[in-house]
């Protein structure tokens, strides 16, 4: 068994686990995409959003301290991710956070929001 606060890809059928990020990106365009977040700058944010650098901040801590994690940011108008957008009523304007299938969070959270957030799998 592994100790407590490791995971491996077993540990969730196969899969890695998966936080979904849902906020609007500024532009016409809708997209998704895996983000390895240390090649990563800076997040860019629609003006009316949460705010982008709070909300960097906090991707940054979550891949420093749970790099098993799995982030996809993904826009709320992205067709492809309708069926999330309508199951857990994602409105534009505030970050919606979906881990491991589940809402966990509406707005950017606090370091602390995300250690329980993310430490709820392990107890």
């Amino acid at each position: 068994m592994p100790e407590k606060g490791s995971f491996t890809g077993k540990d969730f059928g196969g899969a890695k686990r998966r936080l979904l990020v849902f906020f609007e990106r500024p532009g016409n365009t809708t997209s998704c995409a895996t983000i390895d977040l240390r090649d990563m700058g800076d997040v860019s944010v629609h003006a009316y959003s949460d705010d982008p650098d709070q909300l960097a901040a906090v991707l940054r801590y979550i891949h420093e301290k749970y790099p098993e994690v799995e982030v996809e940011l993904i826009d709320p108008r992205n067709f492809f991710y309708f069926w999330y957008v309508a199951k857990h009523h994602i409105k534009g304007g505030k970050a919606t956070w979906i881990y491991n299938g589940r809402k966990v969070f509406e707005g950017i959270p606090s370091f602390e929001e995300v250690d329980r957030m993310l430490m709820q799998e392990q107890e």
